[in-house]
This record gives structure tokens, sequence and C-alpha cells, in this order.
């Protein structure tokens, strides 16, 4: 999963905001419905704004975690244990944020038949238009047109579990009990608190049952490269749409200072 085509290396937080275009503003109105644009309209747009964000997080999240990993090889250690638990959980997370806007375009489907959102649309870029079409696809379950399409839709359908306890056990005996077991005992660090507590175990049923589903490591790995690239195309797409909006609406922005 990378931060975005031609950015350089995460190094931390800070230097990550550094990369921010300047502040600019708009008129609040942007987001408030009127004889022609409905409130659903701009409601549903602007949810797609904060599912960006939080995409944007995530990625970045996961990205920090990948980079933190220790030169040598993996090894039984807290360290690794912690740092394999925590990606992973990034990783579902934007394979989440994906789930949840599917939910929304279902649920507010009407939303998609509006004049001034489908005019929004018509006139984004190509990719960016191809990107949210094949979203609204997998989330209508319609049959996904081409690779980003098919993408999307085995991610939804195989990544996001939600705690379903079923999954995790599933997940928990292809790690700990199954016939390819990769651990012969289940691991812990028990303190007296938060900062000194981890439940590795639970890690491994999360990563098991992505095994599980997937069919093997190598699969695995190809499901992930998906996620990378579909997340990628899917939260530019989204980030273009929004910005689409505000501007079609005739709210423009303007240069800020901070302080």
């Amino acid at each position: 999963m990378s931060a975005g085509s031609g950015t350089p290396p995460i190094r931390g937080f800070r230097e990550e905001c550094e990369l921010l275009a300047p502040l600019e503003s708009f008129d609040p109105a942007a987001f408030r419905g009127d004889d022609r644009v409905p409130q659903d309209v701009c409601n549903f747009v602007l949810t797609l704004a904060l599912a960006y964000n939080d995409c944007k997080d995530a990625i970045y999240a996961h990205i920090v975690l990948a980079e933190s990993k220790p030169a040598e090889p993996p090894r039984r250690t807290k360290l690794w244990g912690a740092l394999g638990g925590a990606q992973f959980h990034a990783f579902r997370a934007v394979a989440s944020v994906i789930h949840e806007v599917c939910e929304r375009i279902r649920t507010d489907d009407g939303v998609l038949r509006d004049e001034f959102f489908r005019s929004v649309v018509r006139n984004l870029p190509a990719p960016s238009r191809e990107a949210w079409e094949a979203l609204v696809d997998v989330a209508l379950q319609a049959t996904p047109k081409d690779g980003l399409g098919k993408q999307l839709h085995r991610l939804r359908n195989k990544l996001t579990f939600h705690y379903d306890p079923e999954a995790l056990f599933i997940g928990y005996a292809e790690h700990f009990l199954g016939e390819r077991k990769r651990d012969d005992r289940a691991f812990v660090s028990r303190g007296e608190n938060m900062r000194a507590t981890r439940f590795f175990f639970a890690d491994a049923a999360a990563t098991g049952y992505a095994r599980s589903v997937a069919g093997a490591d190598e699969a695995a790995e190809e499901l992930k490269g998906d996620l990378q690239d579909a997340v990628n195309r899917v939260n530019h797409g989204l980030m273009v749409l929004v910005r689409a909006f505000i501007e079609r609406r005739g709210f423009p922005c303007r240069r800020e200072a901070e302080g």
C-alpha cells in the first residue's frame, strides 16, 4: 500500500503533515442542501470525505508499521508479534472502510440517481470515474466489469469479517490446530496494564483466517497486493469526487494563513 504516487518515504507523522498542500477554506454552505441539491446528496458526499480521511489514516499506519520492522528475518519475539498484529489491523481497517462505503452506497442508492450528483460523476477524470463506478458495481452486487471491480469484490467478501466469532476460530484453528499449523503454543504478554499486555494468539487468529480464505501463503500475498492497488485507486477517486462536488456547487476555496 503506498501513500501516493511520487511521494517520499514516510518517516514520521509531523513530516507526513508537511507534505499536505497549503491550508484553504470554503463556505460551509457547500454541504447544506437547497432546491438544486438535496440534503441527502450533501450528506452522502460528506460521508465520502470522512471515508477518504479514514482510509488515508489506515494506509499511513500500515506503511509506518511496515517500515518499523527490523532488518533481520522474523523471529518469535514480542516486537515481531506486536508489529505483525498491528500491521494486519491497519490492513483490515482499510478493507473495512471500503466495505462501509459499499454499504453506504447500497443503503443510499437513491443518491446515485440524483441529477446533480450524476453530473459530478460524469465530469470526473476517466480514472476517478472508473474507480467510482467499479465501487458502485460492487456495492450493488453487479458483476465486476474489470480488474479493479474484481479486486474490490474479492476484498469486500474475504477480508472484512467484523469480529465474526466463527471466522476467528477458523483462523485460530488454521494457525494452531490444523494440519498446516504454524505454532504448537499460543503466545501472550500478560502485564498489569494495556501497555504491558497483548494477546498475540488473537492476532494469529486474524491472520490465519486471511490465509484460510486465500488458500495459501502465496494467495494471501496476492490478496494483499489486490488491496494495495484497489485502495490506492479508489481512495484517489473519492478525493477527486469530493473536491469536484464542492467546486460544482460553486463554492471556491481560498488560501488561509495558519495560526
